[in-house]
């Protein structure tokens, strides 16, 4: 069981700015399929918030033998011109957004939040999803999406989901002020890492727990063909 870890966040950005290690990456694919590659290589040193853009990504080549993940980066968004990128103050979490993003889903990552105080006891892949649990003004500004774009006449029953396991998840603490919800999933993102670094140091060999990764984030608007509740939870989710 895994119990007594306890993330409390009261600012953000106040870790020293690390250097980027190196790292060889081969890879020809549409753009979100190569960042996810980029993601796995990168995730203990640098989580990754993506953004996605509408439409089709366009397919990328990469062949680095040893480079940085912003060098990588800017030579995909020069191949696939619709995306730019920038690193968060604490060098910790590289965005990559679109230049022309979608007005409904920056609004979302824009909008302002002037406390977040979270206590649950999650698995930290599954707290990116649970945003609108969370946070109630993130579930109404969704809801009110959802209403313009949905394609469904009625919302079907919602599906019973059950799972079992004896491991508590860690328990969550987060107490935020004047932040965007785009700070909130960095908050996240750094919280997998830190949890994960915990782990690495507490948990006997050869024991396995879920969510062993640190996750970065990904949102993007799915169709409205989908039940709300499910489409909400679909937004916003891990990115590793």
């Amino acid at each position: 069981m895994v119990a007594g870890l306890v993330f409390c966040a009261g600012s953000m950005g106040q870790e020293s700015v690390p250097r980027l290690p190196a790292r060889s990456l081969a890879a020809k694919a549409p753009f979100s399929d190569v960042l996810e590659q980029l993601a796995q290589a990168q995730h203990r040193d640098l989580l990754i918030g993506f953004e996605k853009a509408d439409g089709v990504d366009a397919r990328v080549t990469i062949s680095y033998d040893a480079a940085p993940a912003d060098e990588i980066v800017k030579a995909m968004c020069l191949q696939d011109g619709r995306y730019t990128y920038s690193m968060a103050a604490n060098g910790r979490i590289l965005h990559v957004f679109p230049v022309h993003p979608n007005p409904l889903l920056r609004g979302l990552l824009d909008m302002k939040l002037q406390q977040v105080d979270i206590d649950v006891h999650l698995w930290t892949d599954l707290v990116f999803t649970h945003l609108p649990d969370l946070v109630p003004p993130a579930r109404e500004y969704l809801a009110e999406v959802y209403g313009r774009i949905t394609s469904l006449k009625e919302q079907p029953p919602p599906l019973g989901v059950s799972s079992s396991t004896n491991l508590q998840p860690p328990r969550i603490e987060l107490h935020l002020r004047d932040l965007t919800v785009r700070d909130l999933l960095d908050a996240f993102a750094l919280k997998s890492l830190e949890f994960a670094r915990m782990r690495d140091e507490t948990v006997a060999p050869g024991v396995t727990l879920p969510a062993s990764k640190p996750a970065g984030w990904k949102c993007e608007l799915p169709p409205g063909d989908m039940p709300e509740q499910y489409w909400m939870q679909s937004v916003c989710k891990p990115f590793f």
